[in-house]
């Protein structure tokens, strides 16, 4: 099949399951700060709407190699294309972004300190998003958690999206100096209390500092554990780690991820995935731990899609059906279900 037929038997397959579908990984605004995330619709830009170089190899380890390349040394063409594809932020595009792709509803995502759930939230408004919310380690932790209580009232937030390599943390409290363990107990806390589910970073980033980027690792796999033991088993709410855990990773451990799939209550999103990664996923875990996500704008959610669609069918052409619903839908119902 073709992109084309591809997506036109996902549309069929929607319309006879009469589910919502989820967009469950969906950064409306650039985290980085590269672009203002306040744009106005303007009919004359012209929106960056092709595969980016990681599609078009399919995050494979040769794009994830010229990748880093391109970071270390034309950190400004990076820059560029960032802002390629925040041309348009506005609320309208961001909805016609999400039909065309046949996605109902979107998970919005805030990081502070580029993107606080105040200035997303503030123009983004529809009912077809959801709202997570964003710590701010850099408040004493009383005034972090009334600042979390705040997006609770406020936002009617479902989740907490916790980037590690942006905030400067190791996923299990114990790895981090102690004042930042001590915050971070109490993000857990607040979250188990309030019934939130929480949203992790899982990978590698490249993070601007200055006019270069800097790698950083703190959301490895490997440091979601402890004396091999990971915090996430003791957590009575549902974990989502983004990215199958394994972002702009060359050579990821699967067994790391396939370790934490046999926990209850941890889900993995698509986002920016090699299809190979998450079809051995799929052998190994079965379809119920798996998310939608499409990282969007920073990529292109139709060809995203279009990815793992392919992928699915492959898994089993004879559930296909079956599994698009779980993947697209039921299986984000049941992980907001268990909150």
């Amino acid at each position: 099949m073709d992109d084309q037929e591809i997506l036109s038997r996902f549309q069929e397959v929607k319309k006879q399951a009469g589910l919502i579908f989820y967009d469950t990984h969906f950064h409306p605004h650039d985290v980085f700060g590269f672009h203002s995330a306040h744009i106005e619709h303007q009919d004359d830009l012209q929106v960056e709407n092709n595969p980016t170089l990681l599609e078009r190899f399919h995050y494979n380890s040769f794009s994830l190699t010229l990748l880093e390349i391109l970071f270390r040394r034309v950190p400004r063409y990076i820059q560029k294309e960032i802002k390629k594809r925040f041309k348009i932020t506005d609320q309208e595009f961001l909805l016609k972004t999400l039909t065309d792709a046949s996605m109902d509803n979107a998970v919005l995502v805030p990081i502070y300190p580029k993107v606080s759930p105040q200035s997303l939230y503030s123009v983004l408004d529809s009912p077809r998003f959801l709202r997570l919310g964003s710590v701010n380690f850099d408040l004493e932790e009383k005034e972090l958690e009334r600042d979390l209580y705040s997006q609770v009232e406020l936002y009617s937030i479902r989740g907490i999206k916790l980037h590690p390599n942006i905030q400067l943390f190791y996923p299990h409290p114990s790895l981090n100096p102690s004042v930042f363990e001590s915050k971070l107990n109490a993000v857990y806390r607040f979250a188990e209390k309030h019934k939130l589910y929480l949203l992790f970073h899982g990978g590698i980033s490249f993070v601007p500092t200055g006019s270069t980027f800097e790698k950083r690792e703190y959301a490895l796999l490997k440091h979601f554990f402890s004396n091999r033991r990971s915090f996430i088993q003791d957590l009575r709410i549902p974990v989502v780690i983004a990215h199958l855990g394994v972002y702009n990773v060359r050579n990821p451990n699967l067994d790391l991820v396939l370790h934490l799939a046999k926990y209850k209550n941890v889900y993995f999103d698509t986002a920016g995935v090699n299809p190979a990664h998450i079809s051995t996923f799929l052998k190994r875990c079965g379809i119920e731990k798996l998310l939608f996500g499409s990282d969007a704008l920073y990529f292109n959610l139709k060809y995203n899609l279009i990815l793992l669609l392919r992928v699915l069918y492959d898994y089993s052409a004879s559930n296909y059906q079956e599994n698009i619903a779980k993947v697209f839908s039921q299986n984000y119902s049941n992980l907001l279900k268990n909150i």
